[in-house]
Order: structure tokens, then sequence, then C-alpha cells
């Protein structure tokens, strides 16, 4: 049987989040959910505390865009590209782009819900409510298109993302121009990868 604590932190979601994730096609597994829409698959995960124990903690939402056609394109050969959604992944910070929803806000700071007995359930979901409406929902349709995806390019998890979203732009220029940035600040090792996907593209020559 869930914790006391953990049942709390469900009637808050489910109250406050999920009738909005489920209006817009989210599918639930376990404290993640998925939605897929024009090749991206749209990741929102519900983060527990580790001290999340009994009838105390707290937890946080982080948010994620995985761009299938990104994702192929720059992934090294071997690993996973997940072109649609399977059991519980991709987790958010598996996304081409990812955040947390505190580092979403005007004045960045980390949210977490402290909930315990006394905790106003009703306040925490119309909270989570509110966040999506005004934070999350427009973070993803924006991180959800190539354009938007650049306009946020420091929460890209992989340098090269921003060259394969102007490839996919049709511009070869700003993509030459992104990989030879990441070039410039990675270690060697990541040097050399990088050097060889940006012949592999064209954007530079053996």
């Amino acid at each position: 049987m869930a914790a006391p604590v953990t049942r709390r932190i469900k009637r808050a979601i489910a109250e406050g989040l999920e009738p909005h994730l489920f209006a817009s096609g989210y599918k639930k597994t376990a404290w993640n959910w998925h939605a897929v829409a024009g090749g991206v698959i749209r990741i929102v995960g519900v983060q527990l505390s580790s001290g999340t124990q009994g009838e105390c903690g707290s937890f946080t939402i982080n948010v994620g865009a995985y761009h299938v056609a990104i994702e192929a394109r720059i992934t090294p050969k071997g690993q996973r590209v997940y072109d649609v959604p399977w059991s519980n992944e991709p987790w958010p910070d598996q996304g081409t782009l990812s955040n947390r929803v505190g580092m979403l806000l005007p004045d960045p700071v980390d949210i977490w819900w402290n909930v315990d007995p006394e905790t106003n359930i009703e306040k925490v979901a119309t909270d989570l409510s509110t966040i999506w409406t005004t934070i999350l929902q427009p973070w993803m349709e924006l991180a959800s298109s190539p354009r938007g995806a650049l306009a946020r390019r420091l929460e890209m998890r992989n340098p090269l993302a921003a060259a394969a979203f102007h490839l996919e732009l049709g511009e070869r220029a700003e993509a030459r121009e992104s990989v030879l940035r990441a070039i410039d600040s990675a270690s060697d090792w990541w040097k050399a990868n990088f050097r060889s996907w940006a012949v592999l593209e064209g954007l530079m020559e053996s």
C-alpha cells in the first residue's frame, strides 16, 4: 500500500495536473506522462524527493521534448532512439530539451511542493493547474517546434542538437556555426565525435 504522503501527492496531481494532461492526449505510466505530436514525444514527469516517505515528503515537475528526427540524426550508432514512448521512457531528462518547472519561471528558483498531513491539497492542485496553463504548456508548445527549440538552446541535452535543428530548417551556415561552437567547448574525446558528425553531415571537410 502506498504511503500516506504518496496518496496525497497523487491526489493533488489527479485534481490539478492530470485533467490538463489527459485533455491534451497524454498517457500515464507510473510518474511520467507522454504525448506524441508532430514527431515530438512530449514528456511530463513528477519527481519525488529522496526523503518522501510515511506522512511527509515533497515533489517537483520535470518536462522534456524529445524530437524523434533530431535524435535519430545526432544519436551515436548503437544507442537507442525512441520513435514512440516505450514503457516508462523516455524520461524528461532524456528529451532533446528538458528542464525543471522552477527553472522556467521569470525569476528561476527550484520549486518543490511540500506535503504533510496539514497540507491543503486543494491549494496544491490549484497551484499545479495554474503552473500548467501559464508555464509548462507554453514551454511545451515552444520546445516542440524547431524554431522554438533553437530559442531555448541552453536546455538542449546534446550540443549537436542546435546544429541538427538548423539543418532541419535548411540553414547550413547556422548549422556549421553551431557545430563549431560545440567542438570548441568540448573535451578532446567529444571534439573528435562532433567533428566526425559534422563531416558526415557535410558541414566540414575530413
